[in-house]
């Protein structure tokens, strides 16, 4: 029996890890109304999140504009991971939306 639970339960822990690394990270910030303002305030992390939330649609409307509008803020600020996910929303938008969001950004 534990020839066929053991390699069940490792497949479910590695495919649930990265799930459960990512939940953490959203709550330690707090609620939507916090993470805004924290990142309206130029908090780099915030900043970052908020277009990781925009990206990935969690709690807020998926926008790609405003993803990138935050994650180029916090990549401005030196946030490493912020540019890896400016580089992702980039890949994923039109011209258009990037003209919107480089814009958003100089504004």
């Amino acid at each position: 029996a534990t020839d066929v639970v053991d390699p069940m339960l490792k497949n479910f822990v590695r495919r649930l890890g990265p799930v459960i690394a990512i939940e953490l990270q959203f709550a330690q910030f707090g609620s939507i109304r916090h993470i805004r303002t924290q990142a309206q305030r130029g908090s780099a992390p915030h900043q970052f999140i908020l277009g990781l939330m925009h990206f990935q649609g969690r709690g807020v409307a998926t926008d790609l504009v405003e993803a990138f509008v935050w994650a180029t803020r916090a990549a401005n600020q030196g946030h490493r991971e912020a540019n890896q996910l400016r580089e992702t929303i980039t890949g994923k938008m039109s011209f258009e939306q990037f003209s919107e969001g480089m814009k958003r950004v100089r504004e």
